[in-house]
């Protein structure tokens, strides 16, 4: 999330990363965090929309994936993770109990 972005739709969060898909089955969907579910147009360009927007975990702002995969780090296998999002414009906590990932899914850190 940027400034120009977050102006062009609409939203009060300036910084975070916003999630753009949840895989099935995994601690992110069990715990309630939701990914993007809709697509506009800015300046030409399809932008995901209409996700949660993660602004911090554990206390620590985020800004990009580096910054999440700095706090899941720290963790193992059964942590918990404080997740604070934006969720349309509301700020919510949402604790995230950490498992191995599933089969399906991939890791960016």
């Amino acid at each position: 999330m940027n400034p120009a972005r977050a102006e062009a739709l609409g939203l009060n969060q300036q910084q975070g990363l916003l999630i753009i898909s949840i895989t099935p089955g995994s601690p992110a969907q069990k715990a309630g965090l939701m990914g993007a579910n809709n697509v506009t147009v800015i300046d030409g360009v399809s932008v995901p929309t209409g996700g949660d927007i993660i602004v911090s975990m554990d206390d620590r702002p985020i800004n990009g994936p580096e910054d999440v995969c700095a706090v899941l780090a720290q963790k193992e296998v059964g942590d918990s993770t404080k997740f604070v999002i934006d969720r349309r414009g509301e700020e919510r906590e949402i604790d995230v109990v950490l498992e191995e990932l599933p089969p399906q899914a991939r890791s960016t850190c």
